[in-house]
Parts: C-alpha cells; structure tokens; sequence
C-alpha cells in the first residue's frame, strides 16, 4: 500500500526515485524498495518522504490508494483548518471528486 502511494506521488510530481530520495534523505535503492514492495517504509522513513513532498505523513494512512492533485491539496489544507471546517472541506472534497469520476466515465463511455 506504501509503496504504491510513494510511487504515485512521485511520478505524479515527475521526480525520479533519486530526486526523491534526495528531498527526503532516503537512499535510491532504499525508494525502489518501497516503491516495489520488497520493503516496508518505517514510521521515521514515511515522516521524511511526506516532508520531502511537503505533505502530511497522514496521507500515507487515508484510505486513498491512487492519490490525485486534488487528494494532495486535501491533506494539505486539511492540516491548517480548525476541526469544525475539515468536514465542509471534506464534503466539497467528495462531491467534487465523485462528479469528475462520473464525468470521467461518461467520456469513456462516449468514447466507446
């Protein structure tokens, strides 16, 4: 599950596993590992990734399997909110996705 959020995100943000690494003191090698499974990131290593991307480490633990742009500015407001605003945001966040899916699937469709 790690693995493929690190890899997602990476790509998503068109950095190489080196870049990666790099911003976030963690080896390469150590980034393929994680990206390809072979090895579980550790609490401290999941801290450093989510800082070198400028993310809450929170967002390795959402239930969101491929992170989009708009899952990325989620966590990212959702930590500079007070506690009553998260659930507005939440909603809006929800609505807003579940519509683009749908339109998504419409365009296939017609496609099709």
């Amino acid at each position: 599950m790690y693995g493929k959020k690190i890899r997602t995100l990476r790509k998503d943000l068109s950095l190489t596993q080196k870049q990666l690494g790099d911003i976030s003191g963690i080896s390469q090698e150590q980034i393929a590992r994680y990206e390809r499974g072979s090895s579980m990131p550790t609490a401290k290593a999941l801290k450093k990734i989510a800082d070198g991307l400028k993310i809450p480490v929170d967002f390795f633990e959402s239930e969101i399997v491929n992170p989009s742009e708009l899952d990325i500015e989620y966590f990212k407001l959702k930590e500079v909110l007070p506690e009553e605003e998260r659930s507005s945001l939440l909603s809006i966040f929800r609505a807003y996705y579940i519509s683009s899916i749908q339109k998504n699937k419409k365009r296939k469709e017609s496609k099709v």
